[in-house]
């Protein structure tokens, strides 16, 4: 009998061997940890600014206002950021003027966060027709917007203009006539000619202005048609185109006189106290071209001026005592 084969018997128990073991698995790898993102802080501070009517409009309309009149209204300065917004200025355009509560110009403000603050504008046309612009406010302000539009009418006012006025506020070429004017001050006189009206600052608006700290006895002011306004204070008295009395013939008593009219031209002399203030004159507009020649004494002395009749006029303190035509 032949023997059987061994072979076929191994090969199944080594397949049976390997057939009980589990097939290998991949190792599972670990997730990286999570990073913390870095503290970034707390937000920015914003102010944010923002200005309406009273009424919240974009727009401040004063309809018609007539001309040499003046109104106002009231509009919100806002604050809508999370931090304090500083208001460091406020500008107008022509015929308007803005402001808010301060105790003194160039003072500023701090508006809280989400907080207002009231604001004022005028309107004050000294013309006839249409004006409009917009208010400005000067501001540490991060966004929004720095403006809010502004217009008006100016009406016609029912007179025409004055040639002889008081103290007061005049609006050149509606309220009072452009022209030479005279006046009889009583003691201390305070007058001021401007380019602008409504009045904004001193170092501005101002042209010329002079004040009396005594009766000066007579007074001329040019006023020119390019002028906005002219004031007068108490004290100024009356303002005429009428020339007025002319001093004694040959002499020039204290006050301002016209050369050719009120006074002879002619060489003067006077004997004066100390603070004697006297000055030649190219006109009566007060503004430093017109000043030919002029002195204030610091000592009482004898003092000689050669008047021409070129010559405007002539001003004279009461210090100089009265000036006497000599040969």
């Amino acid at each position: 009998m032949r023997g059987v084969p061994l072979w076929p018997v191994v090969l199944l128990v080594l397949a049976v061997a390997g057939g009980c073991d589990e097939a290998p698995t991949n190792p599972v790898r670990p997730s990286p940890p999570t990073e913390t993102p870095p503290f970034a802080g707390p937000p920015a501070p914003t102010r944010i600014l923002k200005l309406t009517s009273a009424s919240g409009d974009a727009v401040i309309d004063f309809g018609g206002v007539e001309v040499g009149l003046a109104e106002y209204r009231e509009f919100l300065i806002c604050n809508d950021g999370s931090a304090g917004l500083t208001i460091e200025g406020i500008s107008s355009p022509d015929g308007f003027s803005a402001y808010w509560d301060v105790w003194e110009w160039g003072d500023t403000i701090t508006i809280l966060a989400r907080g207002c603050e009231a604001g004022y504008a005028y309107f004050a046309p000294r013309r006839t027709g249409r004006y409009e612009g917009s208010v400005a406010v000067k501001a540490n302000y991060t966004a929004g917007n720095n403006t809010i539009r502004v217009v008006g009418t100016g009406m016609a006012p029912p007179q025409a203009p004055l040639t002889i006025f008081g103290e007061g506020q005049h609006l050149v070429g509606l309220g009072i006539a452009p022209g030479r004017y005279h006046s009889n001050p009583n003691g201390q006189c305070a007058w001021w000619r401007t380019s602008r009206y409504p009045f904004q600052n001193w170092e501005d608006d101002v042209i010329a202005m002079d004040t009396t700290w005594h009766d000066p006895g007579h007074w001329i002011v040019d006023i020119v048609p390019s002028d906005a306004m002219f004031n007068s204070e108490q004290g100024c008295g009356w303002w005429d185109q009428w020339p007025g009395p002319k001093p004694t013939a040959g002499t020039i008593p204290h006050g301002v006189w016209e050369v050719n009219r009120h006074i002879q031209p002619g060489r003067y002399q006077t004997d004066s106290r100390a603070g004697c203030r006297w000055e030649r004159l190219r006109h009566f507009q007060w503004t430093s071209d017109g000043l030919i020649e002029g002195q204030e004494t610091t000592a009482a002395g004898t003092i000689i001026v050669n008047i021409l009749r070129s010559d405007a006029g002539f001003l004279s303190s009461p210090d100089c005592g009265v000036w006497t035509r000599i040969p």
